[in-house]
């Protein structure tokens, strides 16, 4: 199974404490931006079968190895920033499974399904640049060591078929 995957989080900061150089205290923020990006191709393996008449495991498992990473935060308040960082490479993987159960055993159209699925994307190394937009001056943030995105949980759903 190959596949490729581009895979977004915005996540929206509301309050920051002792985090960004030249300021002290807690402040707050309005709707601040975080997006990451991971974008790449991977390969990995889909399977199942059935437990019983009725119901059936399924599977699946990916891993991207060298994927792209792009990263963006803007700040809007109180110090009208926007930290670029550079492109850079990461891996990550993706897993679920589920149990489907179909109710009918002469016609088979129907199918309720339940599982868990789990992601993870990672990055590490790379470099940014602080804009200011009142001066238009820039800094360089050198050290930048790891980003990582995880998300996991359950889901459930139906198909029908005709």
């Amino acid at each position: 199974l190959g596949e490729y995957i581009r895979y977004k989080d915005n996540v929206y900061i509301a309050q920051v404490a002792d985090v960004i150089p030249g300021t002290s205290g807690t402040f707050a923020a309005v709707n601040n931006p975080f997006k990451i990006r991971f974008e790449g191709a991977g390969g990995g393996f889909r399977g199942g079968f059935r437990l019983l008449d009725m119901l059936k495991l399924e599977g699946l498992f990916s891993y991207y190895p060298d994927m792209s990473v792009k990263r963006t935060l803007l700040w809007d308040v109180p110090i009208d920033r926007k930290f670029v960082f550079t492109d850079e490479h990461g891996r990550g993987f993706t897993s679920r499974m589920k149990l489907g159960f179909t109710p009918f055993k002469e016609r088979k159209n129907l199918e309720v399904e339940a599982g868990y699925q789990y992601m993870q994307f990672e990055q590490h190394g790379g470099q940014g640049k602080v804009f200011r937009f009142s001066d238009g001056a820039s800094d360089t943030i050198d050290n930048w060591e790891r980003a990582k995105s995880i998300r996991d949980g359950f889901f459930g759903g139906g198909t029908v078929r005709w």
